[in-house]
């Protein structure tokens, strides 16, 4: 599974070092996700990559016991967490001068939280605690 989600996160990981990129591009990403016509274009699979497809058969594949609908929400909100959090890695870190290993840092503990979101089980044993 982690292998699965890093593979879903790197390439946005990827933009904050890369050579030429925006250093805006992922803040500009976080802000467009509040817009509905950017999330419905986001939730439209027509225009998702292949590789990304696959990715998401194989995550499904390994959450067989949870609902499809709960694996594909979860699936939406973990592509929106890594894209707000990889933003706020970005505002804190590349900014000013990033620490060694801040990156690697971040990155290893969004993969165990989106791990431990995709996982999580469903039902009345999951209620929040009144």
């Amino acid at each position: 599974m982690r292998t699965l989600v890093t593979l879903l996160g790197r390439p946005l990981a990827e933009t904050i070092e890369g050579a030429g990129g925006s250093a805006y591009y992922l803040r500009f990403l976080a802000r467009a996700l509040d817009e509905p016509s950017v999330r419905a274009a986001w939730r439209d699979t027509a225009t998702t990559p292949a590789s990304v497809h696959l990715v998401h058969r194989r995550i499904h594949a390994l959450l067989g016991d949870l609902p499809r609908d709960d694996v594909e929400r979860r699936l939406e909100w973990s592509a929106m967490v890594s894209v707000r959090l990889l933003a706020e890695h970005k505002r804190r870190h590349h900014d000013d001068g990033s620490q060694p290993g801040a990156l690697a840092r971040t990155v290893r503990e969004l993969v165990e939280m989106q791990v431990a979101l995709l996982r999580c089980p469903t039902g009345p044993s999951s209620a929040v605690p009144a």
